[in-house]
């Protein structure tokens, strides 16, 4: 692989329109979960806190209650969202990345 560069990228975000991230302290459940749950686990977590889609994968929802708990907003878990809407959310979404061109 010549040119340099970044080759991975991590989808942080879904430019939803609808966003979870300050409530869930920057850890956005619809990008982070495969299963895009909004309110909570699905219960097929492992007990070591991985997703049951990919075991490689820290449960999303995991992630958030440990960092709840760390800033003491676990109450923030107990609003029940309503299902999302996905008018608000524009696609096709892309990224172009040029080559490094070194000089």
């Amino acid at each position: 692989h010549m040119g340099g560069g970044p080759t991975l990228f991590k989808e942080k975000c879904m430019q939803c329109g609808e966003c979870e991230m300050g409530r869930l302290v920057g850890i956005c459940p619809l990008t982070q979960c495969p299963k895009g749950f909004l309110n909570g686990p699905c219960g097929g977590t492992t007990k070591d806190g991985k997703c049951e889609v990919d075991p490689e994968r820290e449960c999303a929802w995991v992630m958030i209650y440990e960092r709840l708990k760390e800033f003491g907003e676990l109450d923030k878990l107990d609003e029940v969202r309503e299902p999302k809407d996905w008018s608000k959310m524009q696609r096709p979404r892309k990224i172009e990345v040029s080559p490094l061109v070194l000089e």
